[in-house]
């Protein structure tokens, strides 16, 4: 943590990435609300809203990481905050102004993830501009601190907004910190600019490839580990996103209490990280395989 107070730079990615990451965490569960109550809860709706939400990771990811190295990472930021900003008040006109039907629900959602996959790559090569490589890792942690503190305060913030206002009024929430995170990152000075190079979607496939290929032979246990947690966050992900959602609305009855689930969640995988250590003072490949 104490990296990312050591200069302007990095305080205000640190205060932009928090403001944008509780209202995130805020808007994921209205989202998860909102779309078990227009589904019904039917978990095979559920099931595919949220395959097509996810979807534009597979082309917005390698383009993301293009533009972190070839573009301004200043105007990557404020520009992908705003059009999400802007996106958050869509979302907001969309449940306030009418019924909202669920293929416009999750173009928009398709829309927020392409640009999430723009914003984090330019995100991440913004500090090693600003710091020391030697800092980096406490860089990263302190960056872990501020995400996993906003996956507590987030769906708290939504609960609230259930409770005291409208669901809707999540929207807006999200909205005003996008804006704080754009103002944020127009304080920042610019970002070193190296050699430019054309986007080339198939160099960028062919390479990643290689890069796979490459880690299975020279580091096979670390390629095993990235290969099973992959395979278990694919079944805890649908757990978190849409079972759970549609059980505890079906037992609660209160979408309030979706939100309280969700912050609980994050305090405990926030606890888990600060005990793991305590209990395994080793990782290896074949324990976190085990896990």
């Amino acid at each position: 943590m104490q990296a990312l107070s050591r200069n302007p730079g990095t305080r205000s990615l640190a205060l932009g990435y928090c403001f944008s990451k509780c209202g995130e965490f805020a808007f994921e569960a209205a989202f998860a609300v909102a779309i078990v109550s227009m589904t019904e809860a039917d978990l095979l709706l559920i099931g595919i809203a949220y395959f097509f939400r996810y979807l534009p990771s597979m082309v917005f990811s390698p383009l993301g990481g293009w533009l972190a190295d070839n573009a301004d990472k200043k105007r990557t930021l404020f520009a992908v905050e705003a059009a999400k900003g802007l996106l958050a008040l869509a979302f907001f006109t969309l449940f306030s102004l009418s019924s909202p039907v669920l293929p416009v629900l999750v173009g928009l959602a398709m829309l927020m993830t392409a640009l999430e996959c723009l914003y984090v790559p330019a995100f991440r090569a913004y500090f090693p501009d600003l710091v020391e490589k030697a800092q980096l890792a406490s860089v990263n942690s302190g960056i872990q601190v501020i995400e996993d503190a906003a996956s507590i305060i987030g769906p708290l913030v939504f609960s609230a907004c259930v409770l005291l206002l409208t669901r809707e009024a999540t929207f807006l929430f999200f909205a005003g910190c996008l804006v704080s995170s754009a103002i944020s990152i127009a304080t920042l000075g610019p970002a070193r600019q190296g050699a430019r190079q054309a986007f080339d979607g198939r160099a960028i496939v062919r390479d990643a490839a290689r890069s796979v290929s490459q880690l299975r032979v020279s580091n096979a246990p670390l390629f095993a580990v990235i290969g099973c947690t992959t395979l278990c966050a694919m079944f805890a992900t649908s757990v978190i996103r849409f079972i759970l959602p549609a059980s505890v609305l079906e037992h609660f009855a209160s979408e309030a209490a979706v939100g309280y689930v969700f912050s609980l969640l994050a305090a405990g995988t926030v606890l888990g990280g600060v005990l793991y250590t305590r209990f395994n003072p080793r990782t290896t490949a074949r324990l976190v395989v085990r896990y």
